[in-house]
């Protein structure tokens, strides 16, 4: 992504339409950032005007009040997604993708499809990878299932009791994708039984992207 900004690459691609975007401001004060720090001689530079647009369009940021670096770059990376999205003009309509009986890999790439004619930008080529969710009812055992994009995992630190040895990644991912029992208040309605009914529901990593971004949830 750095080089991207750094060659250039970033200006055929801005989109100065898109009414989600900052109409390119927060792109070019983030290329003029990385330009200073990359190429510049400087031996250190204050992103002084980065941060006075990146407040404008997000006032959480004003002030020095301490802030999540996760909530930083999500903000950002949502930022540079709109302001490049190679998608112009109003975006189309999309319905949710049905199952029903078909190969989860053709129903799993129809929804990929889909997605792309939404949202299509060098953020999501880099960081946006594909879930599966599983929902299944405790009566009938009829499954549910749905295929959506990710642009990071916000994962949980599992208790060290079902762990040995140091906590690593893959323990946070088993951890992320281990099957929940929804509680008595979260009852699903299951379209078989046509009621409310206790279920499951499950995560599956199904598309990585080429940069994975990882939350850890602390608490």
């Amino acid at each position: 992504l750095t080089e991207y900004f750094i060659h250039g690459e970033w200006q055929a691609e801005l989109n100065m339409a898109n009414a989600l975007g900052s109409g390119g401001a927060l792109t070019r004060e983030y290329a003029a950032l990385l330009r200073q720090l990359w190429l510049g001689n400087r031996p250190s530079f204050p992103p002084t005007s980065f941060k006075r647009v990146l407040s404008r369009f997000a006032p959480e940021f004003e002030g020095y009040a301490q802030h999540d670096a996760q909530e930083l770059a999500i903000f950002l990376l949502d930022g540079l997604h709109e302001d490049l999205n190679r998608v112009e003009g109003k975006k189309p309509y999309v319905e949710d993708v049905e199952v029903g009986d078909r190969p989860e890999e053709e129903v799993a790439a129809e929804a990929w499809g889909n997605y792309l004619r939404r949202d299509r930008s060098v953020v999501v080529d880099t960081f946006q990878g594909q879930l599966k969710s599983t929902v299944t009812c405790s009566q009938c055992q009829f499954a549910s299932k749905k295929f959506d994009p990710f642009m990071y995992l916000s994962l949980p630190l599992p208790p060290t009791t079902r762990t040995s040895g140091p906590l690593t990644l893959e323990h946070c991912l088993q951890e992320f994708m281990a099957e929940e029992q929804l509680s008595a208040d979260n009852l699903w309605r299951c379209p078989r039984c046509k009621d409310f009914t206790a279920a499951s529901k499950q995560f599956h990593l199904w598309k990585l992207p080429t940069h994975l971004v990882v939350h850890l949830k602390r608490f």
